[in-house]
């Protein structure tokens, strides 16, 4: 089997997967114990499985448990590198262990996909993983394609977050938005 399990935060940046991969080529795989707060974590979920059965996908993997005390328990509060990092890792460890499950030697990530991730340090972790557990890792970059893919998915009306799942990014992408709220009350 030349099956590539590819880990997924999102169905957008699966469907830029997809594109470059090949739809025959691949096995999805939702995992993501990163994402905050539980009815964010659910509406992905629920967006992975409606873009799997729109594209007709006959192989998917995903893991419905909403992992906030995982995630909590094995990332550092501080630090922008070092907390993504360990978020990668735990995502990249789970993808591994899954792939060697299901007999499946390639593993990718749409992660590769993000222009809002650090996709290098991503690459460096999912590798270093892929290789100790004498898996291939298929990297490839889709930074390029992401506005397209996202344009595409929104006709689709396809759900597509704000920001990248994690309670810090959450915090990141909104903490200015509440500053406006406060505007002109005394």
């Amino acid at each position: 089997m030349n099956k590539i399990l590819l880990h997924t935060c999102c169905a957008p940046c699966l469907h830029v997967s997809m594109k470059l991969l090949g739809k025959e080529d691949i096995v999805p795989y939702f995992y993501n114990p990163n994402i905050h707060p539980l009815l964010e974590f659910r509406k992905r979920l629920k967006a992975f499985l409606v873009y799997c059965d729109r594209m007709k996908l006959d192989q998917l993997e995903f893991d419905d448990e909403y992992g906030i005390y995982v995630f909590l328990e094995n990332i550092p509060y501080k630090g922008g590198v070092e907390r993504c990092g360990a978020c990668y890792r735990l995502r990249a460890e789970q993808t591994v262990r899954v792939a060697l499950e299901k007999g499946i030697r390639r593993i990718s990530s749409t992660i590769f996909s993000s222009p809002t991730q650090n996709v290098e340090l991503a690459r460096c972790i999912f590798e270093e993983l892929a290789r100790g557990a004498g898996l291939e890792l298929v990297y490839f970059d889709g930074r390029a394609y992401y506005k397209q893919g996202m344009n595409e998915v929104s006709r689709m009306s396809i759900y597509r977050q704000p920001y990248c799942g994690c309670i810090f990014s959450e915090y990141e992408r909104f903490k200015h938005t509440t500053k406006e709220l406060w505007k002109g009350a005394k």
